[in-house]
């Protein structure tokens, strides 16, 4: 089976910083603000907002495979690997129970 690089975040998704990550602190939550994938390797890069201080850091090349990287002047892209999800309680719904209320509405009409 192929393997499928799916980018690690959403944009707009609250992460927080596991670090080590210069100017960034250590479990401070983040808001995603741009994704970007390594040409080289595949490694993942993510921008965040509320930077301190609004510094920004520019990466020349991927930590991995030290590939060129573009330069985003408005933001630091830092290695998605730096950064976890923060697990939000979603309610969630079998796909039994959708095809049941599904069902349901259709027979009513």
């Amino acid at each position: 089976m192929k393997e499928v690089n799916l980018p690690p975040f959403f944009i707009g998704e609250l992460v927080v910083c596991i670090g080590p990550v210069s100017n960034l602190i250590k479990h401070e939550q983040y808001i995603v603000t741009a994704l970007d994938k390594c040409s080289g390797c595949g490694l993942w890069y993510v921008g965040v907002d509320n930077i301190p201080n609004k510094e920004k850091l520019l990466i020349p090349g991927c930590g991995k495979c030290n590939h060129r990287m573009p330069n985003y002047p408005s933001m630091a892209m830092w290695q998605a690997n730096r950064f976890a999800t923060i697990n939000k309680n979603f309610q969630s719904i079998s796909l039994e129970k959708i095809l049941e209320t599904e069902t349901k509405l259709i027979g009513v009409n």
